[in-house]
């Protein structure tokens, strides 16, 4: 049986309303945030979700979802680690911000 006109609006206005006030919140704010930090929010994104299920919604997690977050977390963990010692080690290398071997 088909929709009614009135489901299908309402689901119209429920998907497009909410989540176009995101997407425009999200891309302002991306504007105005550096790179690194933004990535890391990106991935942290699912982590956020299910502490929000969890939390409000009492949505628990199967075991292997709590791996997945353990995964995920160490993962997002490493790669911010990581992108902070390879930041830190060409900032000291002599002649700043030229490849090594090449005059400034």
């Amino acid at each position: 049986m088909p929709a009614s006109v009135d489901a299908v609006s309402s689901l119209v206005t429920m998907a497009l309303i909410p989540g176009l006030a995101a997407l425009i919140f999200y891309y302002h704010g991306l504007r105005l945030t550096a790179a690194s930090p933004a990535s890391v929010a990106e991935l942290a994104f699912p982590i956020t979700a299910v502490t929000v299920n969890w939390y409000i919604l009492g949505i628990r997690l199967t075991s292997s979802q709590i791996m997945g977050a353990v995964v995920l977390v160490a993962a997002v963990t490493a790669l911010s680690l990581l992108g902070s010692i390879s930041s830190n080690t060409f900032r000291s290398r002599p002649g700043g911000d030229t490849p090594a071997g090449h005059a400034a």
